[in-house]
């Protein structure tokens, strides 16, 4: 899983590592400080109680059931969770959380 970092501490970073270079290189660091704060937030993957929503029907997503994580899907027609050979009840899992994006090799 990746890091998840404070814009904010990354801007900070900027700032302290550059407070002393040249007036001509300081636009360059403004753009920077620019894109730093215009970046996405990242957040973090968490469980979703299934009292608070449910997936999208046929969604394939991660729930907790009997202490266990099972990768399944929420079948409205029938009201239960299915997955490979099992069919949960809709009181026996507690929450979900739709899977993380696939790993991606780092260039460099």
């Amino acid at each position: 899983m990746s890091d998840l970092i404070s814009r904010q501490a990354a801007i900070d970073a900027l700032d302290k590592r550059f407070d002393s270079i040249p007036m001509e290189q300081t636009t360059e660091i403004l753009l920077l400080r620019k894109d730093l704060r215009n970046l996405p937030s990242a957040q973090p993957v968490q469980w979703i109680p299934c009292s608070e929503r449910l997936p999208e029907d046929g969604n394939y997503v991660l729930i907790t059931t009997f202490g266990k994580v099972v990768a399944s899907y929420f079948d409205e027609k029938v009201d239960v969770w299915r997955s490979e050979g099992a069919i949960y009840g809709t009181r026996t899992v507690q929450a979900w959380m739709p899977f993380p994006n696939p790993y991606k090799e780092r260039n460099g």
